[in-house]
């Protein structure tokens, strides 16, 4: 409750009622006016609900996300908004001369994860998810990378002079980059 006497620039008292400057969705809530004349012991109240609406806001962006093949992975995104929001998701897909189009997924006002059960590397991309209502619409993505157990290519065996230098290298791939380290068998 706001007492008309602790009332500032955003809240004026004016004869006609109450004036609110630069409404935010904090603003939201029932505002009481009363009517009082002490000396006759008349007291009236009257409640007034203030609905403020607003476009939506991220509570919660999904996470880019490093999945193993085989794997199940959540992709979650909140908002919030009035009216509620709708969701809607995307995955982005790249056609021929890198055009990108955006491929629906799924839409509702329950839809606010998008689950993808046995990750393989088609689910590999970027992933869209759009919270939207009568006033506006906000958009947030996350990138799914399918991880890459290591693969080192094949070495050749070398056979060198004693007292000469040898480099010997080792190729790796693999996502992420694997880290390489050397040992002596037998040593």
């Amino acid at each position: 409750r706001i007492p008309i006497g602790e009332m500032s620039e955003k809240y004026l008292q004016q004869p006609e009622g109450l004036r609110i400057n630069n409404i935010q969705q904090q603003d939201n809530g029932t505002y009481e006016c009363r009517a009082e004349v002490e000396a006759q012991g008349n007291l009236k109240i009257r409640l007034i609900t203030l609905n403020v609406l607003f476009e939506p806001e991220f509570t919660l962006m999904p996470s880019n996300t490093d999945a193993i093949r085989g794997s199940r992975i959540v992709l979650r995104c909140e908002a919030t908004a009035n009216p509620p929001p709708e969701y809607q998701w995307f995955k982005e897909h790249v056609v021929q001369d890198g055009v990108k189009l955006k491929v629906k997924l799924g839409r509702g006002f329950e839809k606010t994860t998008h689950v993808i059960h046995e990750v393989d590397p088609t689910d590999e991309g970027r992933y869209f998810c759009k919270a939207f209502n009568s006033l506006g619409e906000k958009e947030t993505h996350a990138d799914v990378r399918l991880m890459i157990p290591p693969k080192i290519e094949p070495l050749g065996h070398r056979v060198v002079i004693e007292g000469d230098d040898v480099s010997v290298t080792c190729t790796a791939s693999g996502y992420p980059l694997p880290l390489l380290t050397w040992s002596r068998s037998g040593h």
